[in-house]
């Protein structure tokens, strides 16, 4: 009986043992399988949060395994046949429907916006896109960049061709010529003066010592010789010169100055308004060229008067000395 059982025991373990071996194996097998159609499944982007633009980090990622062997390549030619396959084969850029990115590795897909990089080609969108194809985003930087040059740069002048009739180039006006300096009689040391006005002294001239003055009631210097004279009366020019100015102060009302040469210097003050010359006249020795005014508050006590004047070489000379007798 013995002998009997041991072969059908022997039967049941071998039956076991296939039973457990097409088990495991049809696991594994399942398991593979599941592996398999989950490595399959395109990659789906979903679309980053910030108003539905295209996330680029993420798909910078998914896309760095299929650009490899793209970059690798001689990015030398910009134009041709292989621009235009990597644009229609890797990346359509559409206007209407945003990107579509349906080549590459894998059949990525990723919906944006309607936005074109050529339409748009601001300086983020221009980077993203030269990472994805650095040939072409090179001509479009390239395509910008000379249209900028071109919108900045100032319009070309139109060249004449050359022709038999020349043009003469543009003559220069000539200079007006410079009027002749006027001319007259400079004064010299030998010569005599004529007085301007005829009348009393009332303040005799005094560079050194100081002498007194009613008006003012203090004692200082007098580098002018003050020749009374009824207002309205004619003044008349010591000698022959020219007028360097006319003008008009507080101390000694309204003057004229005369460069009668050799350093000599007249100056007729307290005159009424209306003088008779203006500067750069040319007068002569006895010419009417204003009248005596009323007196100024400075020497309002001395009556009206004429107050005169002479210097040399911008020293205070006393009018009596040169003045004729």
């Amino acid at each position: 009986m013995n002998d009997q059982k041991e072969p059908k025991e022997s039967v049941f373990k071998k039956k076991g043992f296939y039973v457990a071996l097409y088990s495991s194996l049809g696991v594994v097998m399942i398991v593979a399988a599941i592996i398999s159609f989950v490595n399959l499944q395109p990659a789906t982007y979903k679309p980053a949060n910030n108003g539905g633009g295209i996330d680029l980090s993420q798909m910078q990622q998914t896309l760095d395994n299929s650009a490899k062997p793209y970059l690798s390549q001689n990015t030398q030619n910009t134009a041709g046949p292989q621009a235009s396959q990597d644009l229609t084969n890797g990346y359509d850029i559409g206007a209407a429907g945003g990107t579509d990115v349906t080549g590459g590795s894998g059949g990525v897909q990723a919906q944006a916006p309607a936005q074109s990089f050529q339409s748009v080609p601001d300086q983020a969108g221009l980077q993203a896109y030269s990472q994805i194809s650095p040939t072409v985003g090179q001509s479009a930087q390239a395509e910008q960049q000379a249209e900028q040059a071109l919108n900045s740069s100032p319009p070309q002048q139109p060249v004449l061709a050359a022709s038999k009739t020349s043009i003469p180039p543009a003559q220069k006006p000539k200079a007006e010529p410079k009027p002749a300096p006027k001319k007259f009689k400079a004064f010299s040391q030998d010569s005599k003066m004529l007085w301007p006005v005829l009348g009393q002294v009332v303040m005799d001239f005094s560079d050194k010592l100081a002498i007194y003055d009613k008006t003012l009631d203090q004692y200082r210097t007098n580098e002018e010789l003050c020749i009374q004279a009824a207002e309205g009366t004619q003044v008349k020019a010591a000698a022959d010169g020219i007028v360097k100015s006319v003008k008009t102060t507080d101390r000694n009302g309204n003057m004229i100055v005369i460069d009668d040469g050799n350093g000599w210097v007249t100056t007729y003050s307290q005159l009424q308004d209306g003088m008779l010359v203006k500067p750069g006249d040319v007068v002569s020795q006895g010419q009417v060229i204003g009248g005596v005014a009323k007196p100024s508050i400075y020497s309002v006590l001395l009556g009206s008067h004429l107050a005169f004047e002479v210097q040399k070489d911008g020293v205070p000379v006393d009018p009596k000395s040169i003045l004729s007798n």
